[in-house]
């Protein structure tokens, strides 16, 4: 974790590029878990319910999980 706070990421997959952005986060999810990094995560619509069930298999709960985020 840094040293003022915990690191937030900011993750934005939609359209054709989602599924190899989030595939590419849940692979990291252990580093992530272990730097304490809090994520924010624009999964797209169809990729939504997959990459939530990738969080909780990987029991990831620093996570704001979202299909679509309209303002950050």
């Amino acid at each position: 974790a840094a040293k003022n706070g915990p690191v937030n990421l900011l993750v934005l997959g939609g359209s054709q590029g989602a599924r190899t952005i989030n595939n590419a986060i849940i692979a990291l999810l252990p580093y992530l878990r272990e730097k304490g990094v809090h994520l924010l995560h624009q999964t797209g619509a169809t990729e939504f319910e997959s990459v939530k069930a990738a969080y909780a298999e990987a029991k990831f709960t620093e996570v704001e999980l979202y299909p679509f985020v309209e303002r950050v």
